[in-house]
């Protein structure tokens, strides 16, 4: 997940820390610890560049600032969690918890726990269209959930011929989902 300033915010494959990495020189800045040991999973950057969180294989999300690098809150998401997804306008963020079959939608500047959603399965990759008015989650149990944001109404499910994993959105804002892990093979939907 990129920073700003020249920085790369990075996570390690060690217990309780990560770091900052300066793109430049490709040379570690400073450690980041956080206080429960758990491994980083995944990491995003709010869109100002100042918010770091890093999901965990904990059931917490770890928000830190990321000029100080100081701890500035914890959000619990329910499990493990493995994939980020910002709104369109930048308000809200979604953490896929493949651990507990959830997705947790919270608010970027408070960090406040809006809803979340229950997919089932072991949901991992996930992206919202272009109003931020559906989220799709990519589900490793092979299928796509497609939810309702306002209402946390699920809309429908895709079936899968294989496991998914990823998403993304296309320059047009499209979202494309999901790529599978059968060798040889990328569908997209």
């Amino acid at each position: 997940a990129r920073g700003t300033g020249g920085r790369e915010e990075v996570r390690r494959k060690g217990r309780g820390r990560g770091g900052v990495m300066d793109v430049t020189s490709g040379c570690q800045k400073a450690p980041i610890p956080w206080p429960d040991g758990s491994s980083a999973v995944v990491v995003a950057v709010s869109a100002n560049g100042k918010q770091l969180f890093v999901g965990t294989n904990g059931a917490t999300v770890f928000v830190f600032n990321a000029a100080t690098r100081a701890l500035a809150d914890q959000i619990p998401v329910g499990g493990a969690s493995n994939g980020f997804a910002l709104s369109p306008d930048n308000k809200f963020m979604f953490v896929s918890s493949f651990t507990a079959g959830t997705v947790t939608e919270f608010v970027v500047k408070t960090h406040a726990v809006v809803q979340t959603f229950a997919p089932g399965g072991a949901p991992q990759g996930l992206v919202t269209n272009k109003h931020g008015t559906e989220l799709y989650v990519v589900n490793e149990s092979a299928f796509v959930s497609l939810f309702d944001i306002a209402s946390g109404v699920l809309i429908t499910t895709l079936p899968l011929t294989a496991g998914g994993f990823g998403s993304a959105v296309t320059p047009d804002a499209t979202p494309r989902t999901p790529t599978t892990p059968n060798p040889g093979t990328l569908p997209i939907g």
